[in-house]
């Protein structure tokens, strides 16, 4: 009992000592707190990656399901995204939403493509949901390991291209 008397003093020291220097100096505080959320310029992100090297894709209809990077401040590069020279892209994350139409409870495919330098396609990965009500239909796949995108590829999404859905994909680029 002595001991846990002697712990919880202790405790009740180290409090009253953290409050009294946040009264004191609430600057100081708010800096610290700051600068353990902020993310700096340079330095990695919960990724282990250069906020630099991050990258956001979507993929719309309207962008015939080609693949197109969202820049920092929302708004999109207006033309289809291909993997930079010398880079590789790791793809960590693929969601896609569509209106399937039809009922509840069938399953429906999607395609995620890469395009090559002479206009091709490939299908890279293929992913299976389960529509909802109405029909609509969403999947979130997660990579742990990543999914290795080469230099100069585009990419696209079946559902996007063909079915009025979209998709939004997310990785980071490492150098080759």
């Amino acid at each position: 009992m002595t001991l846990l008397k002697q712990a919880m003093a202790v405790l009740g020291t180290v409090l009253t000592i953290t409050v009294l220097v946040a009264l004191i100096s609430p600057k100081t505080a708010h800096a610290i707190a700051a600068t353990l959320v902020q993310i700096e310029p340079g330095t990695t992100t919960h990724m282990g990656q250069n906020e630099s090297q991050l990258v956001l894709l979507q993929c719309t209809a309207s962008l015939n399901g080609s693949c197109y990077s969202i820049n920092s401040n929302a708004s999109y590069i207006p033309t289809p995204y291909k993997v930079p020279a010398g880079y590789t892209l790791i793809l960590t994350d693929w969601e896609y939403f569509a209106v399937a139409g039809g009922s509840a409870g069938v399953a429906e495919f999607d395609n995620l493509y890469v395009t090559n330098s002479v206009g091709g396609i490939d299908v890279m990965l293929g992913s299976e949901a389960v529509t909802a009500s109405g029909g609509y239909l969403y999947k979130h796949e997660r990579y742990e390991t990543g999914v290795r995108v080469a230099s100069e590829l585009g990419l696209g999404d079946t559902l996007a291209l063909y079915n009025g859905g979209y998709a939004f994909m997310q990785g980071y680029l490492v150098p080759n």
